[in-house]
């Protein structure tokens, strides 16, 4: 029951990124399995403050490994997105320039 309805939940997911950067017309090379990977990388943090609890049972130590988990998995998200929009503006204004001719 609870990995059939996690699948719905990332479902869902995925289905509401998509549906928001249709609506904003955001102009991204991510694809639908790209976003499907992005969204899976919560469940990494998860089982790593998850297994310091089960390791320590300290609620500081959970809580601490959560907000750890929590700042760089936030810090990795942006980066990427950056990246890829860099690396996406960069190949778009090449490929542009190699096919107006400029006399």
């Amino acid at each position: 029951m609870h990995a059939s309805s996690v699948i719905v939940w990332n479902i869902i997911e995925v289905c509401v990124l998509c549906f928001i950067f249709y609506i904003l017309n955001v102009q991204s090379k991510l694809r639908t399995l790209d976003l499907i990977a992005y969204c899976g990388y919560k469940y990494t943090g998860m089982i790593a403050a998850l297994s310091s609890y089960l390791l320590t049972h300290s609620l500081f130590v959970y809580r601490c490994s959560l907000l750890y988990v929590s700042i760089s998995l936030s810090y990795f998200l942006v980066c990427s997105f950056l990246f890829i929009n860099d690396l996406f503006y960069i190949l778009y204004l090449d490929e542009m320039s190699s096919t107006t001719n400029i006399t």
